[in-house]
């Protein structure tokens, strides 16, 4: 299973390959493909105006602890080399399109 209903978050390590995160924060709209081994597209806000490959570490409540591997509600997104505003609503969609859910 890639979500965690009580931790309202989706651990990247898991996704498929192609998988789409939608993420949004509080200032911005983020879409993320999957590439594969910690590699990312990620197209939205300020930050990326068009599709630009990265890593993501994991997310953070805004202090110096990091969770690895991880996106969650209310936390905010480690990009290399920048970071989001918190996340107030996530959307996975599967990579042909066939389930969607949201968090």
């Amino acid at each position: 299973m890639i979500k965690d209903q009580e931790k309202r978050g989706i651990e990247l390590n898991k996704l498929a390959v192609g998988t789409v995160i939608e993420a949004k924060t509080m200032n911005s709209l983020y879409r993320i493909r999957v590439l594969g081994g910690n590699r990312f597209e990620a197209k939205g806000g300020a930050y990326f105006p068009e599709p630009t490959e990265v890593s993501i570490p994991g997310s953070t409540w805004g202090g110096s602890m990091l969770k690895m591997n991880w996106v969650g509600v209310g936390m905010c997104i480690e990009f290399n080399p920048c970071t989001t505003t918190a996340v107030q609503t996530l959307k996975v969609i599967a990579p042909d399109g066939s389930w969607e859910y949201e968090l």
